[in-house]
């Protein structure tokens, strides 16, 4: 059966896809639904079969029961494709295009995961993939009969972006893979060889990202590489070169969240269109709360967060996760840092969910002989977020999470590993005041000195116990109040960014103004100071 939707001439149809990564799919979530919900257009949600019900799932929590026109107009849609490396995406490259030319065809498609049938909707104004999406930018471009503009979604704060691009000067990620082709012709070794030694070879250099404090390249790799750097490289190279040739780039992140000096930094290096997109949270009503998976485990978490609540009062529990891919190689750490919270009777919840991650069976005993901690492989982040026994959040700094947790109104302590997650700490940390940061957890080039503090992590399992104690004390003392109070009014902030008039709303009805325009030579700044 072919479900077909009423269209006028008018609509403008929006195609949305990213390949592999949970941390970049959910907030995509939250920005289609958000499109349907402000505007009659129409948005083609592509995604994978694995990931199909999670992301029905999380695009339901943005609609009620009164808004089905709207959420008719979002197409979720799974394209055949099997589980490749990061990199490795040819199926899904196929896939894609084969869907793409339907598309611009006005044809029916068919969702792998259901086999249900969608109809033919207009041909598509704009294009948003994941910024490692530079074969299908090429299809965009091969297969449009008419100007398509097409965006780079990025999920992280501008300062992390600038770092990860290298737009510490204009052209310098462009210089860069210069010297990295001309080492391949030269030397005969593999791009893929060049680029991570490139790329992950830290020479102990200062860098100067705007809006944040200055910090050596080292400190971008805060701990071990716990997965081989061979495909670092080319993820940078894939990112750099679709960010050189798409039409913009819409960053999830909030307004209030941000530095002047980033932001004007993104203007000076950057030649598209820049939107600034952010919270991308469910679009939830004002009666909605996070739900709690149904489940055993679920029920077990919910238990223990009652019964804590009970016995240790309100934003007394700490919530521990770092992830769903990241884990210490020294993961000795972690349970030197757990240690403490038994210690100190501190009820804590640890989320592993890392397939890297193993918890050792003398510290599920201590655990469960203590009685105050839980350690499961899954739990639900955003309602544990949201519950008034938790106090404070462990994190590794992945940006989904941070959102989270201020939108939750929980400050947090900072584990970062690598990627993004450094500057984030630091923009926490040092900018906002609502976060503290762990410096003694570092292993490898992390324990090299730090450049905002002139301090060398030591590294030992006592210098962890010690910097736990130290950071606890001062996280349930006076100065923790104050970084809750912090937080407390930037979570208003991020309530107020999707009022009728927040700057968030101007900015989405902005985007979609803009991707009717022919003219894409035009670049356009969608973000204003407020």
């Amino acid at each position: 059966m072919t479900h077909t939707l009423e269209t006028s001439k008018d609509s403008r149809h929006l195609v949305l896809a990213v390949y592999g990564m949970w941390g970049h799919t959910k907030p995509l979530c939250s920005l289609a639904a958000r499109l349907v919900k402000t505007r009659h257009v129409y948005v083609t949600l592509f995604t994978t079969p694995w990931f199909y019900d999670r992301v029905e799932q999380e695009v339901l929590k943005s609609f009620d029961e009164h808004e089905l026109d709207a959420r008719a107009r979002l197409r979720l849609i799974a394209l055949e494709a099997t589980r490749e490396g990061f990199l490795e995406m040819d199926g899904f490259n196929a896939a894609f295009e084969k869907a793409y030319q339907a598309l611009v065809q006005e044809q029916s498609l068919a969702c792998a995961k259901t086999a249900k049938e969608h109809g033919p909707v207009p041909n598509p104004n704009a294009v948003v993939l994941d910024i490692f999406g530079s074969k299908m930018l090429r299809t965009v471009r091969k297969l449009s009969p008419k100007p398509v503009k097409i965006y780079g979604w990025v999920v992280t704060c501008t300062g992390s972006y600038h770092l990860l691009m290298g737009m510490e000067s204009p052209n310098k990620n462009k210089d860069i893979r210069a010297r990295i082709h001309e080492e391949v012709q030269k030397s005969g070794r593999s791009i893929r060889e060049v680029a991570a030694e490139t790329f992950f070879s830290p020479e102990g250099r200062v860098i100067n990202i705007p809006g944040v404090p200055p910090m050596f390249d080292y400190e971008a790799f805060t701990q071990k590489e716990i997965m081989p750097v061979s495909e670092g490289g080319l993820v940078r190279m894939c990112d750099a070169e679709f960010t050189d040739n798409c039409d913009g780039i819409v960053i999830a992140t909030p307004q209030c969240l941000e530095s002047p000096e980033s932001l004007k930094a993104m203007l000076k290096y950057y030649e598209g269109e820049i939107h600034v997109l952010g919270p991308m949270l469910p679009v939830a009503t004002k009666d909605k709360i996070p739900q709690k998976r149904p489940s055993e485990e679920a029920q077990e978490i919910d238990d223990f967060m009652t019964r804590a609540l009970e016995s240790h009062g309100p934003s007394s529990l700490i919530y521990v996760s770092f992830g769903s891919l990241w884990w210490s190689t020294e993961p000795e750490k972690i349970w030197a840092f757990t240690d403490v919270l038994i210690e100190r009777k501190i009820p804590f919840i640890f989320s592993y969910a890392s397939p890297f991650a193993q918890v050792p069976n003398d510290v599920r005993e201590k655990v469960k002989k203590a009685g105050t901690g839980l350690f499961f492989p899954w739990s639900p982040q955003e309602y544990i977020l949201s519950h008034p026994v938790t106090g404070w959040f462990v994190t590794h700094c992945g940006f989904n999470s941070l959102i989270e947790s201020i939108a939750s109104g929980v400050p947090m302590i900072c584990w970062p590993y690598q990627a993004d997650q450094p500057v984030n700490a630091m923009y926490l940390t040092e900018n906002l005041d609502v976060a503290y940061e762990l410096f003694e957890v570092r292993t490898g080039h992390g324990l090299k000195p730090i450049c905002r503090t002139g301090r060398t992590p030591k590294g030992t399992l006592d210098a962890v116990r010690q910097e736990a104690n130290q950071v606890l004390d001062l996280a349930f003392g006076e100065d923790g109040k104050e970084k809750q109070a912090k937080i407390k009014k930037l979570q208003g902030r991020f309530a107020q960014a999707w009022e009728e008039q927040g700057p968030a709303q101007l900015a989405l009805e902005r985007f979609i103004d803009n991707i009717s325009t022919s003219d894409l030579s035009l670049p356009s700044v969608a973000w204003q100071y407020v």
